[in-house]
């Protein structure tokens, strides 16, 4: 939380640089050479990329910290996309204050797509674990 609070606080200019500079190295070790409008195409989505996987890194911590309480699992899977969502919503109006960034709605429900998955995938693989440990 701590992360996502951090690079929300950049302002637009700084946050737009740092993406676009890693998005220019990925096209340079890629070899690709594209127009001004598919170049902004890409940098477009890797900043929704960037959203959906460190909100699906945040699922997997606050899941796999649900997983270690009493209760059912799915109460367990719905306190923690509640907490991951409700984090979202306070982070893109976190970002109506800071220089040159704007909340948006569409990235609440990107984060909380992201999230969903995180909680999603450490759910599985405690479910697995969970099973191989019963058969030994």
């Amino acid at each position: 939380m701590t992360a996502i609070f951090l690079f929300s606080a950049q302002p637009g200019e700084t946050s737009g640089a740092l993406s676009g500079g890693l998005l220019q190295m990925l096209l340079d070790w890629m070899r690709i050479n594209g127009s001004a409008e598919q170049v902004e195409l890409f940098h477009l989505l890797l900043r929704k990329l960037a959203h959906f996987s460190i909100y699906a890194m945040l699922g997997v911590g606050v899941m796999g910290t649900a997983l270690t309480f009493q209760g059912k699992n799915w109460k367990k899977f719905l306190l923690a996309l509640v907490i991951c969502a409700g984090y979202a919503a306070t982070d893109e109006f976190h970002q109506l204050f800071v220089g040159a960034r704007c909340g948006s709605p569409l990235d609440v429900l990107l984060d909380s797509c992201g999230a969903a998955c995180g909680c999603g995938v450490t759910m599985a693989v405690w479910y697995i674990c969970s099973r191989i440990n019963c058969k030994r």
